[in-house]
């Protein structure tokens, strides 16, 4: 029997599913960060059909409840995602410090 928390998980995989795809079809993801998305929500989906599915990753990492695998993997998934995050963003702020001495490089020539 299909309980109150697995309907509502199921509901939001879905939901994610269709947002994801919306950002990827206007351009705001790239079909590798579209693969990648539509999996994990795929994989919640099936966690939530199926929850005694994941018994086998708790009975061998000797994890008391399924619960408590799903926190700590939530928390393991966040932080590479802040990882990912990071570095995007300081290889971001590399470019534009390129960007911006280069402009000043050439306002600094054409001032002379």
């Amino acid at each position: 029997m299909i309980s109150g928390i697995q309907i509502v998980l199921m509901g939001f995989s879905v939901v994610m599913v269709f947002i994801t795809y919306n950002y990827y079809r206007r351009k705001n993801l790239e079909k590798r960060d579209l693969l990648i998305w539509v999996a994990v929500w795929v994989v919640l989906f099936l966690a939530a059909l199926f929850p005694q599915s994941i018994s086998f990753f708790v009975q061998n990492l000797h994890i008391e409840r399924g619960m408590d695998f799903f926190t700590i993997f939530g928390f393991v998934f966040l932080l590479i995602v802040v990882f990912v995050l990071y570095v995007t963003v300081f290889k971001m702020q590399s470019k534009i410090e390129a960007i911006i001495s280069a402009i000043s490089q050439k306002e600094k020539h054409r001032k002379k």
